[in-house]
């Protein structure tokens, strides 16, 4: 029927744009001002995915019929970068 195998192409990365150099320039520039600033705190705040809450599972057997969650939940994460 004359199919063959082909290699899976890799995807190529996006073209770096002129803006990129500049945006890294700045938040360099701030962090910057920001240690150097006595009264400063710098955190850096991380979300992780939505979490849905419910009873998904009881006992070992899933509920999975019926996925109505109650309600989510986004778990985050907040670092003193300077300690």
């Amino acid at each position: 029927m004359g199919y063959r195998l082909k290699r899976v192409q890799k995807t190529k990365p996006l073209k770096k744009i002129k803006e990129v150099d500049e945006i890294f320039e700045n938040v360099n520039k701030a962090n910057r001002e920001s240690d150097e600033n006595p009264k400063s705190l710098r955190i850096s705040i991380d979300t992780k995915s939505h979490l849905k809450l419910g009873e998904f599972s009881r006992n070992g057997k899933a509920l999975d019929h019926d996925m109505k969650p109650s309600g989510s939940l986004v778990p985050f994460d907040i670092l003193d970068v300077l300690s």
